[in-house]
């Protein structure tokens, strides 16, 4: 795989990072205006925007492993939010 499709692959992976995230940020403000869990996904983004970064200074792997943790947090959200 070529430097410029690794970067493509990653894009699109933060583009559906960033549409689950869009898509929790509607979904939840609708329901509460709980600052606290509203700042946690907004967090969520600012990880989001650091894998963006490692991508422009080509450190593949710090991206892909903030991509998974953004990944992990965003499926596990919703318990967060019930438990807290």
């Amino acid at each position: 795989m070529t430097q410029a499709q690794k970067i493509a692959c990653y894009l699109r992976e933060l583009s559906a990072l960033y549409l689950s995230l869009a898509t929790e940020l509607e979904r939840y403000g609708q329901l509460s205006h709980d600052l606290v869990k509203m700042r946690m996904l907004l967090q969520i983004g600012e990880q989001l925007r650091t894998a963006h970064l490692h991508l422009a200074t080509c450190r593949y792997q710090e991206a892909q492993r903030v991509i998974e943790r953004v990944r992990l947090e965003l499926a596990n959200f919703d318990s967060k939010v019930s438990v807290g």
